[in-house]
């Protein structure tokens, strides 16, 4: 049987964070199977589970707060006492919070209504006895108590936002373009400010959602006439060159994941293949623009390339 005596004299275990009555122990070796397990579940990360020890002395209290994860308790040892309630200040919140501290003003572009003082009168009760499972919803707040000594996991789960989605979609767009990578020092000077508000609202219309949660690739032949176009959250890079053959690397951007094929072409092919990656995104694209483009190729030469950089993510199909 676990204590917390024996849990504090586990040289595996890292050192905790202390107060008076509560130690806590973080990124546990022994429960990152359970985190790994979480994660899977729950489709996120790995990184973005994580496993906590919490050990309390009879009359340890957590005060009241929110934070901007979802919590699942599991009660080893002792009991343990949670108030729970929605969370109506600031919904899904972007930060942990107390009414303790001063309202940052990120929450503060969020919040509504007076600023608590404590938890909210229609807050739920939980009395956690071993074997006992609570899931704490991301934002919702919540306080705790012990009367005896009590040893709990917490696996804190860190979900990817809708935000977050949509601003890497836009990030990966705009970084394309050499004028957003360019340095400001006088955000004063408004002699920029339109031009970058016209050139925003142009990024912002290329971006297709499923050059990031991206749809299975057809089998479909590619025929002289199938439509393309240039598909956002991919580009090529050039890794080696000789007389002959060109090493290429096709990376596309997902929100789960980032893919990188490799692929050795003939160097006659790599004219086609750098005026492609220079496309912009949306910019149509069929056979016939290939062969405009790098006019040395065949019609078979223009339909084998399209048909590798619609395996690798750089162009999408329209028909």
């Amino acid at each position: 049987m676990w204590t917390i005596s024996s849990i504090a004299q586990r040289d595996s275990f890292t050192k905790p964070t202390t107060n008076d009555r509560c130690f806590i122990w973080q990124d546990v070796a022994e429960f990152a199977p359970f985190a790994l397990e979480a994660a899977e579940a729950f489709r996120i990360s790995a990184k973005s589970a994580k496993c906590q020890i919490f050990c309390n002395r009879p009359g340890a209290v957590t005060a009241v707060h929110f934070d901007p994860i979802d919590v699942i308790t599991v009660q080893l040892t002792g009991r343990k006492t949670w108030r729970v309630a929605p969370n109506a200040f600031a919904p899904a919140p972007l930060e942990a919070w107390s009414p303790k501290e001063p309202v940052p003003p990120i929450l503060r572009i969020y919040s509504d209504g007076a600023t608590p003082t404590g938890i909210p009168d229609d807050a739920t009760e939980y009395v956690l006895e071993p074997g006992a499972v609570l899931h704490v919803p991301r934002g919702y707040w919540h306080e705790t108590s012990s009367d005896q000594d009590s040893i709990s996991i917490h696996i804190l789960l860190i979900p990817p936002l809708r935000l977050d989605f949509l601003l890497a979609l836009l990030r990966n767009e705009l970084l394309r373009e050499t004028y957003w990578r360019e340095s400001v020092y006088d955000f004063d000077d408004s002699n920029w400010h339109q031009a970058a508000l016209l050139e925003f609202a142009d990024a912002l219309g290329r971006i297709n959602v499923h050059d990031f949660v991206r749809p299975p690739i057809t089998d479909r032949p590619v025929t002289p006439v199938t439509s393309f176009v240039r598909a956002g959250q991919a580009c090529i890079t050039i890794d080696t060159l000789d007389n002959s053959t060109a090493q290429i690397s096709v990376t596309a951007y997902g929100f789960r994941e980032i893919t990188t094929a490799t692929l050795c072409l003939d160097r006659h092919l790599l004219p086609a293949c750098q005026w492609l990656d220079g496309l912009r995104t949306t910019t149509s694209v069929a056979v016939d623009d290939i062969l405009i483009a790098a006019p040395h190729l065949s019609k078979p030469d223009a339909q084998q390339l399209l048909a590798l950089f619609e395996q690798t993510r750089l162009i999408r199909r329209t028909d």
